[in-house]
């Protein structure tokens, strides 16, 4: 007697399909959420760098100003598509760094979202990312 194979390919299909989107999708939110983090580790490299020459989006005349730097953080980041709230940004114009002063300190700290449901339980609801920058202060 011969069997039927009709059917036999859409039975394989199906058990392929699931992992393959899985790994298709979860490589593309993982090179998001790297990109991610680098621009906002960019962002808060060119806070501090514009607090600790003193550059205008950032001073209010030759002193640093934390609220415009802040504002520069959020403006910076937003350039790259990436929200982050005021309270994400911690901006000190006399911080230290590696145990040394006379540095201007940023630190963003904020959550990464993923939009693929499947990944919510192994990345869970949101993954920290928390970046910090050092700059020099100029004189």
């Amino acid at each position: 007697m011969m069997r039927s194979r009709s059917g036999s390919a859409a039975v394989e299909f199906a058990l392929i399909l699931v992992p393959f989107v899985l790994l298709l999708f979860g490589g593309m939110e993982f090179g998001r959420l790297i990109w991610t983090r680098n621009a906002l580790q960019q962002t808060a490299f060119a806070t501090a760098r514009c607090m600790g020459v003193r550059q205008a989006p950032c001073a209010t005349g030759l002193l640093p100003d934390v609220a415009r730097s802040v504002t520069f953080a959020r403006t910076r980041a937003a350039s790259f598509s990436v929200a982050v709230p005021a309270a994400a940004v911690v901006a000190t114009a006399a911080g230290t760094c590696a145990s040394q002063g006379g540095f201007s300190r940023v630190t963003i700290s904020t959550s990464f979202r993923t939009i693929i449901p499947l990944l919510r339980p192994i990345l869970g609801e949101a993954y920290p990312i928390r970046v910090v920058a050092c700059f020099p202060n100029q004189t």
